[in-house]
């Protein structure tokens, strides 16, 4: 269920319409505008999706409370474009990166960006680039080196 036309205000309303929805998702009442962007599915488990507009980040919550976000800056307001910053998956090549990069996709075109862009670490090349690179192709993604081991990815939308 996708909800980018209608988000949901993250308060204490918020497990009356979703009554399986974890409880320690309480400690992020205090961000402002904070919503959940509805839910989907990975290996059988029920995937919420939050968008804390302010600090900025998209995060996973499911009900074991593991680190699954990707935090980003949105730069330029008037060009509308998303930098990803940092992407924080606590387990590789189950899908829970690819779902939250569907729904930054799905999120950032809602708002009217125009493309989405970030630098790959030197850290991250070094250690899986061959992962790293299907990743972001699977999405579309270009990515061009700048250096070596440095590189940049821009998807268009």
């Amino acid at each position: 269920m996708y909800l980018y036309d209608k988000k949901i205000k993250i308060d204490d309303k918020v497990f009356n319409q979703y009554d399986d929805m974890p409880k320690y998702v309480t400690k992020y009442f205090g961000y402002e505008s904070s919503y959940v962007l509805g839910y989907d599915f990975v290996r059988n488990d029920k995937i919420y999706v939050f968008i804390f507009e302010k600090l900025p980040q998209l995060r996973l919550i499911s009900k074991i409370d593991r680190p699954m976000y990707i935090e980003f800056t949105n730069y330029n307001y008037n060009k509308k474009h998303i930098y990803i910053d940092d992407i924080c998956i606590c387990y590789y090549n189950h899908g829970y990166g690819s779902l939250a990069m569907k729904h930054l996709i799905e999120y950032s075109k809602s708002i009217g960006c125009k493309y989405i862009s970030g630098n790959l670490r030197y850290a991250d090349v070094k250690d899986h680039k061959d992962r790293l690179f299907h990743f972001y192709q699977k999405f579309n993604f270009s990515i061009y080196e700048i250096g070596e081991n440095e590189y940049k990815i821009r998807l268009d939308l």
